[in-house]
């Protein structure tokens, strides 16, 4: 894969199930991650290679951002889907999370970043400045809606003690 000219990860979000005797559907976590390179020769082209999930448990609207030493970063999210008012699909108040973790492109493995200073759900970008990056807005704790801006730098990050421990 050639670094930061057209590499591309994708984790978590949702899936759907179908119970087709309750003529019903559920939104259950996802915890698939993929990597894509979109081709050189033909912009519409990506290939996409399944890798290894992140640590912890799968997450939903955590904010994603890279920078330009080949790591993309997530930053919070929730571990419970919910719908746009924080509330999750089986009807309980999801709660943010804290914790950033990345992906090194270069060494194919996940990092641990460390946390957050407050927990953050509900985001759908993660902008980077000068080794900064931003949480704008949000959801906090217990549903509330945030307009704050919250500046983090990670650090260089440690490998992850397992990509399956639930915890980091």
């Amino acid at each position: 894969m050639r670094l930061l000219t057209g590499a591309l990860l994708i984790c978590d979000g949702v899936q759907i199930q179908y119970e087709a005797r309750a003529n019903s559907r559920k939104f259950l976590p996802s915890r698939q991650c993929w990597t894509g390179e979109i081709s050189a020769e033909n912009f519409r082209e990506i290939r996409w290679h399944p890798i290894v999930a992140h640590p912890g448990l799968p997450r939903y609207r955590m904010a994603a951002g890279g920078d330009l030493k080949g790591k993309v970063f997530f930053a919070g999210g929730s571990v419970n889907p919910y719908n746009f008012n924080g509330i999750a699909y089986d009807g309980k108040p999801s709660q943010p999370e804290a914790s950033v973790f990345s992906y090194n492109f270069k060494s194919g493995e996940w990092e641990c970043n460390g946390n957050l200073s407050t927990a953050t759900m509900d985001h759908r970008g993660l902008p980077a400045h000068k080794g900064w990056f931003y949480l704008i807005g949000g959801m906090r704790k217990d549903q509330k809606v945030s307009a704050k801006v919250l500046k983090f730098k990670p650090g260089n990050g440690a490998p992850c003690r397992s990509p399956l421990a639930g915890e980091f």
